[in-house]
C-alpha cells in the first residue's frame, strides 16, 4: 500500500533508458484499477513494467502482495484478538472505500458485527490516522493499514502513541519492494545493455532478489498483523 512512491524509484527507472524506452515502474495506490487497464497499452508499445506497489498480472512484473488477501486478514485479526464487533473508518479515494467494502463482507462472512467499540479497522493513508481515530468513541485495540517503508510512518507511529494499534502491514516494505524492483532492472541492463521489450522483462524477473510467482507478486508473501513498534526492527516508533 503505498500513498508516496519513494522518488528514488522513478529516478533510477528513468536514468535506465532514453525517453522512447523507459520501463514504467511505480503506480501508487489508488491505480489498482488503472494501472492493469494500463498494461495493453504498455504491451503495444513494448515497454516493461514494474510494479513494486500494486498488483498486476500479464507483462507487468508486480512485487505486491495480494490486496484481495488484506480485507480477510484484517478480520482474521480482529477475530484473533476476540472482538465481536468490529467498526471501520476509512480515507476518501484512493480505493479506502472499495477496501472498506470488503471489510464489511469478509466481517459478514466471519459473523462479526458492525460497529460496536469492541475493535476498529482504521483504512487510510498512515498520516490521517489520528483524524479519524478521533472522530470514533471506540476504545478497543486498532487495526490499521501500515507500511514502515513510507515517510507517513512516523506520522502513524506518534498519533498510535497512547493507542493499542496492530499494523497490518505487507511482509516486504515499499522501500524493499522498489529497491528489489530497481536493483533487479539494473543488473539486467548491465549484462545486456540492448535488451528491450519482454526479453527486458524476462530478465528483470530472472534477476529479482526475491522470486516472482508466474501471475504476479512475491512467492509465499502475504500481509502480517504485528504490534505498530515492531513492525521495522530497524524503525522502532518508539
Amino acid at each position: 500500500m503505498l500513498e508516496d512512491p519513494p522518488e528514488y524509484l522513478h529516478q533510477g527507472l528513468a536514468a535506465q533508458h532514453d525517453r522512447r524506452d523507459v520501463p514504467v515502474g511505480g503506480h501508487r495506490r489508488g491505480d489498482d484499477r488503472q494501472g492493469p487497464d494500463a498494461l495493453p497499452a504498455y504491451r503495444a508499445a513494448g515497454l516493461v513494467c514494474l510494479l513494486p506497489f500494486v498488483q498486476a498480472g500479464g507483462c507487468a512484473l508486480s512485487w505486491m502482495p495480494d490486496t484481495d488477501a488484506l480485507a480477510r486478514a484484517i478480520i482474521e485479526g480482529a477475530s484473533a484478538l476476540g472482538a465481536g464487533t468490529l467498526s471501520v473508518v476509512h480515507g476518501d479515494g484512493d480505493g479506502w472505500p472499495e477496501l472498506a467494502r470488503q471489510v464489511g463482507e469478509e466481517a459478514a462472512a466471519a459473523g462479526l458485527e458492525s460497529g460496536g467499540s469492541a475493535a476498529l479497522a482504521v483504512l487510510a493513508p498512515q498520516d490521517r490516522f489520528a483524524r479519524l481515530v478521533a472522530v470514533t468513541e471506540v476504545g478497543g485495540p486498532v487495526l490499521t493499514v501500515a507500511d514502515c517503508g513510507l515517510g507517513s510512518f512516523a506520522a502513524l507511529a506518534e498519533a498510535a502513541r497512547d493507542r493499542t494499534v496492530w499494523a497490518v502491514h505487507p511482509q516486504m516494505c515499499a522501500v524493499r519492494r522498489a529497491r528489489t524492483a530497481v536493483t533487479a532492472l539494473a543488473q539486467a541492463l548491465v549484462d545486456a545493455p540492448a535488451v528491450r521489450g519482454h526479453a527486458l522483462s524476462a530478465a528483470v524477473r530472472a534477476r529479482s532478489g526475491v522470486l516472482l510467482a508466474a501471475g504476479g507478486g512475491v512467492v509465499g508473501d502475504g500481509w502480517r498483523i504485528s504490534r505498530l513498534h515492531v513492525v521495522c526492527p530497524a524503525r522502532d516508533p518508539h
